[in-house]
């Protein structure tokens, strides 16, 4: 499936698609996480590129301010205008301001609305915690927000493609054949997954342009593939 027409977004790369079943599913919250400069906002601006060809609008919350306009003209190419035109921009100041933005993205939603983005859920979450907000209250605002987003996901049908960072975690056993791809899980770990029907984690490998995408969730956990981040976005490597 390459469209939005059945159950699924294409990403716009068919090894991707391949093992996400097509791509990322309507009517569901699928979450990518990892660490910094592992091609998920380029991910994210290439399904919303998808989405405009299609003649299908994004919602793209860029919290972390991650989106330039110069990457959003290469990714968009030739066809930058009519993408970028469907294509509405958000950029919440702080954690509050997120929480209160997401639960007004009703007013902004057409029958043309097809993919929501939110880039990233966790980085103002982080420093809410920072600044001495209690854990408890914040993560209990994270919580009401995914919520939100999976009423929308499901009343609109739409894609929610939520954006994580990683944390590193120190196993209680570690083992000899532990793999480094094991040391590290998303940011709000609990809240994320509950609310996620899909997961899937972007690994850096020993070469800069190339990232390896691993399906945490659904079945076919474990399935993975290697990209290669170029100026026209993600596209299939043979080698790490």
């Amino acid at each position: 499936m390459t469209d939005v027409i059945g159950e699924a977004l294409s990403t716009g790369c068919h090894t991707l698609d391949a093992i996400l079943g097509g791509g990322f599913p309507r009517a569901h919250i699928s979450l990518v996480y990892g660490v910094a400069e592992t091609g998920k906002t380029t991910l994210a601006l290439q399904c919303a590129r998808e989405a405009a060809l299609k003649g299908l609008k994004t919602l793209y919350i860029d919290a972390d301010g991650s989106v330039s306009p110069q990457r959003l003209a290469q990714i968009a190419g030739g066809e930058v205008k009519d993408v970028a035109s469907r294509i509405l921009f958000f950029v919440p100041k702080d954690f509050r301001e997120l929480v209160f933005l997401i639960e007004s993205l009703d007013r902004y939603i057409t029958s043309k609305t097809i993919l929501l983005v939110v880039d990233t859920v966790t980085g103002l979450y982080r420093v809410q915690l920072a600044e001495g907000e209690e854990a408890f209250s914040v993560n209990r605002e994270l919580n009401r927000l995914m919520a939100y987003l999976k009423r929308l996901a499901k009343t609109r049908l739409m894609i929610v493609l939520v954006l994580g960072q990683a944390r590193s975690i120190i196993p209680s056993a570690p083992m000899a054949s532990e793999k480094k791809e094991d040391t590290v899980e998303p940011t709000a770990r609990r809240v994320l997954s509950y609310w996620s029907t899909l997961v899937l984690r972007a690994s850096p490998t020993l070469r800069a342009s190339i990232k390896e995408f691993i399906l945490e969730r659904p079945m076919a956990k474990g399935a993975r593939c290697f990209l290669r981040i170029t100026d026209r976005g993600l596209e299939p490597s043979l080698n790490p």
